[in-house]
């Protein structure tokens, strides 16, 4: 399961009920061997349930995991692409590719 933050002082004004097929993407990681740290060889969904929507109408993914998702992470849509705040893929694939990208240049 994947953790999230919660911040208590956001001043949520409703909650709507979400549409079928958004999630919440989160990498599922492994033990590299021979490394001592964590690599990405999966990604793991949560079911977005409904939406928190704040005084600024900002929109938060709420799950069945989190009551309430604030960190920018990425949401699997409906029509197979995936988003967070500043950034989006045109597939889950592309999104899993790029992370792993990303790690494997920090371990360098």
């Amino acid at each position: 399961m994947t953790s999230f933050t919660l911040r208590p002082e956001l001043r949520i004004r409703f909650v709507i009920p979400a549409q079928p097929e958004f999630y919440v993407v989160s990498a599922v990681t492994e033990r590299a061997s021979g490394l001592k740290t964590w690599v990405t060889v999966d990604t793991d969904l949560e079911p977005i349930v409904a939406w928190a929507v704040d005084e600024q109408n900002i929109n938060y993914p709420v799950t069945d995991v989190a009551a309430l998702v604030i960190d920018s992470v990425p949401i699997l849509r409906p029509n197979g692409t995936v988003a967070n705040y500043d950034r989006s893929w045109t597939s889950l694939a592309h999104w899993l590719a790029d992370t792993i990208a990303a790690e494997q240049g920090s371990l360098v």
